[in-house]
């Protein structure tokens, strides 16, 4: 996950404050949103550099039951 995150990440950014964090589940099997949150939250750190105490991490949605095909995590990254 790190390398994806860092290859998506524009050149330069290094947003002053809080940053929201937004995330999308597609799920092949349900798993507790807390969890998802921390693993992902410190591959976010570690990719970034940025600490993950100023995420404000939000679950915009959780589906389960997914094809495996279609099974993925959608990630938007917003400055405030």
């Amino acid at each position: 996950v790190v390398p994806v995150i860092r290859a998506a990440r524009p050149r330069g950014w290094n947003p002053p404050g809080q940053v929201r964090i937004v995330f999308r589940f597609y799920l092949q099997h349900d798993a507790d949103a807390d969890n998802l949150l921390k693993a992902l939250n410190d591959c976010i750190q570690a990719a970034t550099g940025i600490n993950d105490k100023r995420y404000l991490p939000c679950v915009e949605l959780k589906q389960s039951g997914v094809a495996p095909s279609k099974a993925r995590i959608e990630v938007d990254v917003v400055d405030l």
